[in-house]
């Protein structure tokens, strides 16, 4: 069972913790409104539940920081603040204390390397390419911005778009590096594609872009589309369908819309959704999948959550599938099975491709709203932040999510993404690996809380296939991934110890909505798995177009 542990210790201050991200080594960086990023050390009590020690602290910030991600092969750090700071960091094996370094910032390890300077608001989002060459921002300030992180040119501005009306509150970056998506409080999530080569004999012999360094590539993104309606018909017949927003407004009470990319770059979550099944319906909270290329209408929908999606996250693992288990649309040509976590404003979900049932599901964990999620590299660790100024970590044992896929067996391009560049180094891992105790500050051990948990059972003939789809839907409609929580097994239940100051919070279990009616149509879609000619035929019938004016 996965053991999870609210962690009240003192994280940042009083302050609410807005993200964290882990380092390939294990190590886990927190950051939130003390204006400081702090890096932990994860570690398991004798009980297998997850505790931390602190180890180092960096203070470049002057206002708060709203997003902190570490690059996929741990040589760098960036931030991101209020006011539009973006701050990049670098490992240092010797910095002195100076007037331009604190001394924690001297005995962490890591120095400021770079000021990105662009944004003119708060920074809410961060997202690495996969090779480590670029990174990109989205900002209050309505804006999106790429920057190149390379040894020529450490943190310049190699593109910027101004295509959403509202915030930008969330950005993700493939991990075959042909787009990049944001998504802003305008209802709207809109997705970058590389502009393809003009056709010529010319161009025949030249590589793909996408196999460029992404610092390189990412001036030929152009806007390809813009998610924001789907079209939604009467349940009695009568009618014209009526074209219906799929995320939330402006009124989210949260400042956070982080959508993930699965780690083969086979699907994009988006969260802040809503969804009706017919005009006449109540919305329900839910995240929408899509499939690569595929961005007219969502293939998928996890709907039922009682609180809207702020969050979502892939596990950076692969799994094998489950032997006589059949997956469900559109996950059925999948050759291996992927984790992936929904966070609502209270609680946190776990589903994989092999079942449109939920694995698990947390709740009563914090107080106040959660900010942000992360996976380790290793898949062993799920962390969490809220603005109740503390942080929770799942602890999952060995083969718990599932058996771990043979690298051999994964197709050698997604192979590729699955294993960046990592400190091989010895020296250079110690160095990152730092010992409790060097911030001059006494170690924080963590206090176990018990909470909520409740696991579906994965026993054969223990999960029912949903397949469902909404009505009167011409093409390429979502199908209902209900979120089942509801009829998981509790196998725990101890509430949180309430906050002093703050009443208790009760459970809340997500409901599930009735399964709309399958539309022939849609039964007969399949997603084919050649991800690179999907990618390049969209690109190819959308790049004279401009859908995002």
């Amino acid at each position: 069972m996965p053991k999870l542990k609210t962690l009240q210790i003192v994280w940042h201050g009083k302050e609410p913790v807005y993200s964290l991200d882990f380092h390939p080594n294990g190590l886990l960086v927190t950051s939130g409104a003390d204006k400081e990023i702090k890096i932990w050390k994860v570690l398991k009590d004798t009980e297998g539940y997850p505790t931390v020690e602190h180890t180092g602290s960096l203070t470049g910030h002057s206002k708060t920081v709203n997003c902190v991600r570490v690059s996929p092969n741990g040589k760098k750090i960036v931030s991101a603040g209020d006011g539009g700071e973006l701050l990049l960091w670098t490992p240092q094996e010797q910095v002195l204390a100076g007037n331009l370094v604190s001394e924690e910032e001297a005995q962490a390890g890591w120095r400021r390397a770079a000021v990105l300077r662009g944004h003119t608001d708060d920074v809410m989002d961060l997202a690495w390419s996969v090779d480590g060459t670029a990174m990109l921002s989205g900002s209050i300030d309505n804006k999106s911005m790429i920057w190149e992180i390379s040894e020529k040119k450490m943190g310049s501005m190699v593109a910027h778009f101004a295509n959403h009306k509202h915030f930008v509150q969330g950005v993700a970056w493939d991990p075959l590096q042909q787009f990049v998506v944001t998504q802003s409080a305008d209802r709207t999530c809109k997705v970058y594609a590389l502009r393809p080569p003009p056709a010529s004999k010319k161009n025949k012999n030249k590589s793909k872009k996408s196999d460029m360094p992404a610092s390189a590539s990412s001036k030929e993104f152009y806007c390809s589309h813009t998610m924001s309606k789907r079209i939604v018909g009467s349940s009695s017949g009568e009618g014209q369908p009526q074209r219906q927003a799929l995320f939330h407004d402006e009124s989210l009470p949260s400042f956070f819309r982080r959508p993930s990319w699965s780690p083969d770059g086979s699907f994009l979550i988006v969260p802040a959704g809503v969804y009706r099944a017919d005009v006449g319906s109540a919305e329900q909270n839910t995240a929408y999948l899509y499939a690569r290329g595929k961005w007219a209408s969502p293939v998928a929908h996890v709907p039922g959550q009682p609180k809207p999606v702020v969050s979502v996250k892939f596990c950076p693992i692969l799994f094998e599938r489950d032997e006589d288990v059949d997956p469900p649309k559109p996950f059925e040509l999948l050759p291996y099975k992927i984790v992936y976590a929904v966070a609502t404003l209270d609680s946190i979900i776990l589903y994989d491709t092999s079942s449109s049932l939920p694995i698990a599901a947390f709740s009563q964990i914090h107080f106040d709203s959660i900010t942000d999620i992360a996976w380790s590299r290793n898949g062993d660790y799920l962390a969490i932040s809220s603005r109740d100024c503390f942080c929770s970590i799942i602890a999952f044992e060995k083969d718990e999510l599932g058996q771990r896929m043979d690298p051999a067996k994964i197709p050698q391009h997604i192979n590729a993404v699955m294993q960046p560049l990592r400190y091989s180094d010895k020296e250079t891992n110690e160095k990152l690996s730092i010992e409790p105790g060097c911030s001059g500050k006494e170690n924080n051990t963590a206090q176990k809380t018990e909470t909520a948990v409740m696991s579906t059972e994965k026993a054969k003939g223990k999960r029912k296939r949903i397949t469902a789809t909404p009505v009167d839907m011409p093409e390429n409609t979502p199908i209902d991934l209900t979120a089942a929580a509801a009829a998981a097994t509790p196998t725990t239940r101890a509430p949180t110890p309430p906050v002093s100051g703050q009443k208790e919070k009760r459970r809340i279990t997500p409901v599930p909505i009735e399964k709309p009616s399958t539309s022939e149509s849609a039964q007969k879609q399949t997603f084919g798995m050649n991800i690179a000619a999907l990618a390049a035929a969209a690109g190819q019938n959308e790049a004279g177009k401009n859908p995002c004016e």
